[in-house]
């Protein structure tokens, strides 16, 4: 999945400039939860090997994207919030906040 698609498998559709556009198969999807507003995913790169943690908030529209290590993808998957100085947030268009 490209970057407008892990937007997508998180409940967004939007796509960030400036980034890299990768094929829709390139991205493969790990692991994905929802727990009421938040949706949170962890996508592995199969042609560059990275892996990037996704979390979006429906209710505020805020969508973080944070590059992770192997040895730290469980932990910043299970507590995105906690690593969000590490990550990119990106405030959805169009959302309102409530």
């Amino acid at each position: 999945m490209g970057e407008k698609d892990v937007d997508r498998a998180c409940g967004g559709a939007t796509e960030q400039p400036g980034t890299d556009s990768a094929d829709v198969d390139d991205y493969v999807d790990l692991a994905t939860r929802f727990e009421g507003s938040i949706n949170v995913a962890l996508f592995w790169d199969r042609v560059k090997g990275d892996l990037i943690v996704v979390a979006q908030d429906r209710l505020t529209g805020e969508d973080l994207r944070i590059p992770v290590d192997p040895d730290r993808a469980a932990e910043v998957y299970r507590h995105p919030f906690a690593y969000v100085s590490e990550g990119q947030i990106v405030r959805l268009k169009g959302t309102a906040r409530g």
